[in-house]
């Protein structure tokens, strides 16, 4: 294939195309939008704009750009429309609108367009001027300015959804997807490139030509609570800006907070306007839920019921916080309360999950069902009821999930779970590790994978089964065992049975089973560092090649290493008497030296490993570097972030080594005052490249 296949010049075509294709459909989507509004007359086609939305009292000029909008970009394209008469809307509508612009611009535009005097407006815009070079763009161009944000992945989802809304308030029984397809092709066939127009009696024409299918529309964005948590919030404050067009720059800046999870600032806002919201008890209780202030949520919400207001929103907060401090029995009933008001597709959802929690999965899968009658495309029902199914029907639901939503990463490790149990190790771990990409911090996948490794015979199980492990046993109820005390983990599956066990040793645990076994220390927070350091024997022999005129090599005098740095005294102690240098290691040198910084006296210990005792795995992945160092019983494992010059010099040193193939682990506690040096050949060091994470 040539070069220049993909130059500007050849593929202006397409990208034109589909810039057409992304504003027909935007063109389609703001004339559902505006049809419910009784006012609305017609649409038309690349008349005074892209398309002009034509209201009895005003009109909307539409600009459409399949772009990353940028403040320059709307400048230009503000000056080259420059009608600002008072019943002329300028709407810009882009797929992708550059960081804070959207918000900030509409915050200033409403202000502008509000009844402040001339001082305050321009104290207004002084405030956003270092967010943005709006100061360039006349007053007048902003004043009637509206920003929209379409992403193009969800447009046509979003149009046809608008179709269902109004054809569902206008009790017309329709075809969602032939109704789609016939304005679609009109718009793009006939009315753009004649420059036509359409009014609601032709869309009700067209309407009727496609009778119902009985056919379900899949609706994405509404039905998949995950998708945006925030969005219910925004959506009612944007029907309060709209509706109320003196609060409309208060209001704004409000969602701008929530847009932005400044909850704190949010909070302070929904206090100053909760006389001008009707429900802002809503609000306040959703922003407490949000900052986790728990108590405060509690003693609001049993105000409220007290005072007999908003019960069912009181309820139904109380029993999210009750859930959150796994209070799940009188979370049950708190919940039941909610649902006796509203049988709401949430609360439906939370007894589902408590019902759950409490062992109850009969409750649990009813609560499930009922959600699942509401809403049969939302991800986060389909997985949660997928664990209460048949491992097939569970499967079916999970996989149903990913197709609507390939993001909601929970799916992936519930389908690993079932495929584990049923012995498909392989393709569980490829779930385990798609689930890694999103959520890096979890204890549950950590023990799934390392399971799952475990029965895999793979050397990187011991990275997860340390990072559980760590947590499981260090909780207060193993933490406290008596020395040689053991806990047993039995794992099950089709076609093995895996027997872990865990010995009690000090403050520590000996790690066991029928494969492996190594000394588990408690975690610590320190971190490990890789680049490559001066070796003095090297540095010497440079010198004296270049003082005896011989040309010596740059970085000649490097070695690879890995450093690891402990802040407890206790810690380093245990670590290092877990290699067991006498049996793995021969003690090469031995002194004390003064760090010059600090004036401080340290011990210095550089031990050589017997060959093939030291075994260092490096797993690389896109942006990260999981490490693994074994020696002896003792294992240290850590993360890396891959970048800087000094990791791809280490990498040089281990990939191409020179004639003194050494590398070196580095150990130091600063408590102590102790530094450690164990060297190995370059052949000890294994690098894995994974394009994960």
């Amino acid at each position: 294939m040539s070069v220049n296949y993909f130059s500007k010049k050849k593929t202006g075509g397409s990208h034109l195309a589909n810039g057409i294709a992304y504003q027909d459909l935007v063109s389609m989507l703001y004339t559902f939008d505006s049809i419910r509004d009784t006012k609305f007359k017609e649409i038309t086609f690349e008349t005074n704009d892209d398309f002009t939305i034509i209201f009895d009292e005003y009109e909307i000029y539409a600009q459409v750009k399949k772009e990353k909008l940028t403040d320059t970009k709307i400048k230009r394209i503000l000056e080259n429309n420059k009608d600002t008469s008072h019943n002329v809307k300028q709407h810009i509508i882009a797929s992708e609108i550059q960081g804070k612009l959207k918000n900030n611009l509409i915050y200033l535009s409403n202000a502008i367009n509000s009844e402040f005097n001339l001082s305050k407006q321009y104290a207004i815009k002084e405030e956003f001027r270092e967010l943005f070079q709006i100061n360039s763009i006349p007053l007048d161009l902003i004043k009637n300015l509206v920003l929209d944000e379409i992403p193009e992945s969800k447009l046509i989802q979003l149009v046809k959804y608008n179709i269902y809304v109004w054809t569902r308030d206008e009790n017309l029984d329709i075809d969602i997807d032939g109704v789609f397809d016939s304005l679609i092709t009109n718009i793009s066939l006939n009315l753009r490139p004649n420059r036509g127009y359409i009014n609601k009696q032709d869309i009700y024409d067209i309407c009727l030509k496609y009778p119902s299918k009985k056919r379900s529309l899949k609706n994405n964005l509404h039905n998949n609570s995950y998708w945006a948590k925030d969005e219910i919030i925004l959506l009612a404050l944007q029907k309060y800006i709209n509706e109320k067009e003196r609060l409309a720059t208060e209001l704004t800046l409000l969602k701008v907070r929530i847009e932005n999870k400044d909850y704190i600032e949010a909070e302070k806002l929904i206090n100053n306007y909760s006389e001008y919201m009707p429900d802002f008890e809503f609000y306040k209780l959703w922003i407490m839920y949000k900052l986790n202030k728990f108590q405060l949520l509690q003693e609001y919400c049993d105000t409220l019921i007290k005072n007999d207001k908003s019960i069912y929103y009181s309820n139904y907060f109380k029993s999210l916080y009750l859930m959150e401090e796994n209070n799940y029995s009188e979370a049950i009933s708190v919940a039941n309360i909610a649902q006796s008001i509203i049988n709401s597709f949430e609360i439906n959802l939370v007894l589902a999950k408590l019902n759950y929690f409490i062992g109850d999965k009969t409750n649990s899968r009813k609560y499930y069902k009922h959600c699942l009658e509401k809403q049969p495309d939302n991800c986060e029902v389909l997985v949660g009821i997928s664990v209460l199914l048949s491992y097939d029907k569970g499967l079916e639901y999970i996989d149903r999930s990913i197709t609507l939503n390939p993001d909601f990463y929970l799916a992936y490790l519930e389908k690993g779970k079932i495929l584990r149990l049923r012995g498909k190790y392989e393709k569980a771990s490829e779930c385990f590790y798609k689930y890694l990409e999103f959520e890096k911090d979890s204890r549950e996948l950590y023990r799934e994978l390392s399971l799952c490794l475990i029965n895999l015979k793979d050397e990187y199980k011991f990275e997860y089964l340390n990072k559980w492990l760590g947590d499981f046993l260090y909780e207060d109820l193993f933490y406290k065992m008596a020395d040689n005390e053991v806990v047993l983990i039995t794992d099950i599956t089709i076609d093995q049975t895996n027997i872990i066990t865990c010995t009690k040793s000090g403050k520590d645990f000996k790690i066991s089973s029928q494969d492996f076994e190594f000394l588990l220390i408690k975690s610590d927070k320190s971190i490990i560092t890789i680049g490559c350091m001066v070796d003095s024997f090297l540095k010497m022999t440079k010198d004296l090649f270049e003082e005896s005129g011989s040309k010596a090599v740059n970085g000649y005098e490097y070695i690879p290493a890995i450093m690891k740095l402990y802040p407890d005294k206790s810690y380093f102690s245990k670590m290092i008497n877990s290699f067991s240098f006498e049996q793995n290691c021969m003690l090469n040198k031995q002194y004390q030296f003064i760090e010059e910084s600090t004036n401080e006296e340290w011990d210095f210990k550089e031990y050589i490993c017997k060959d093939g005792v030291l075994e260092v795995t490096i797993l690389e992945f896109h942006k990260d570097v999981k490490v693994d160092i074994r020696l002896g019983d003792g294992i240290i494992t850590g993360d890396f972030n891959r970048a800087g010059k000094g990791y791809f010099n280490f990498l040089s040193k281990i990939e191409s080594p020179s004639e003194f193939s050494e590398f070196a682990l580095v150990l130091e506690c600063g408590e102590s005052r102790e530094k450690v040096h164990i060297k190995s050949e370059v052949k000890s060091v294994k690098i894995i490249k994974k394009p994960l994470f």
